[in-house]
């Protein structure tokens, strides 16, 4: 072999040993390794690259580059191939629709702050008929495997509970025999400023055991109230 082939070899060892190993921390504490994704394509890569599971799987694509809303049928097929994918749990986060994220079939009217606007959680309790589409697929996924509900851009607890509702509905409509939060983890995203403000009560809104979190600020509790530092990610 050539010198290049040998390194190349080495190389590819190396990574293989590291993604062979458990994630610690600095003190050899074990944590768990969960991916963000935004395809399907993405759950391979983050499975072969050692994550346990997904913990955030992006739906905006779905609904994204078509001139349709997707089918029960197609958003099922993709939820499904990623449950199946990894082992572990795959949290989908509820369409994340409005803003930068939005298709001229949706004709979705201008607004003049449209990232905290009409998106989000809010798009979907808007369009319930949509929404209520797309957690009777997660629903159904969740009958194969560990499959979560996320809801983005939430601001206040009214939006969550009134979520939860439907969801609830959903479940008990289809007969399944599985339970939002029992079964199938239910939680929210903190990234906005109001939920990162209220981040204690919305942590009494899902359940205690399997409840999920995803989070594009940075939010701590400190001895009996939270201190909460907001940042902007996009802002380098």
């Amino acid at each position: 072999p050539t010198p290049d082939l040998l390194a190349r070899w080495e190389h590819q060892a190396v990574q293989e040993t590291e993604s062979a190993h458990a994630p610690l921390t600095f003190r050899g504490r074990p944590v768990g390794l969960y991916a963000n994704t935004s395809s399907p394509q993405d759950v391979a890569l983050a499975k072969n690259a050692g994550a346990e599971g997904i913990g955030l799987f992006r739906s905006e694509f779905l609904f994204l580059n078509r001139d349709t809303w997707p089918t029960r049928e197609e958003q099922l097929a993709v939820y499904q191939q990623a449950a199946q994918a990894v082992d572990g749990p795959v949290i989908i986060r509820t369409m994340d629709i409005g803003a930068d994220k939005q298709a001229p079939y949706m004709g979705l009217p201008e607004e003049a702050n449209p990232a905290m606007g009409n998106r989000g959680i809010r798009f979907s309790l808007a369009h319930l008929e949509l929404f209520q589409t797309q957690i009777s697929a997660i629903v159904e996924a969740a009958m194969l495997g560990h499959v979560g509900i996320m809801l983005p851009m939430v601001s206040t607890l009214e939006e969550v509970r009134r979520a939860r509702q439907r969801v609830e509905e959903v479940i008990s409509c289809m007969g399944s025999p599985l339970q939002l939060g029992q079964d199938i983890p239910f939680g929210v995203m903190i990234e906005t400023p109001a939920a990162a403000l209220i981040s204690q009560e919305l942590a009494k809104e899902v359940p205690v055991e399997t409840g999920v979190f995803g989070a594009d600020m940075q939010v701590r509790l400190v001895n009996d109230g939270p201190v909460t530092i907001i940042l902007d990610t996009k802002n380098r």
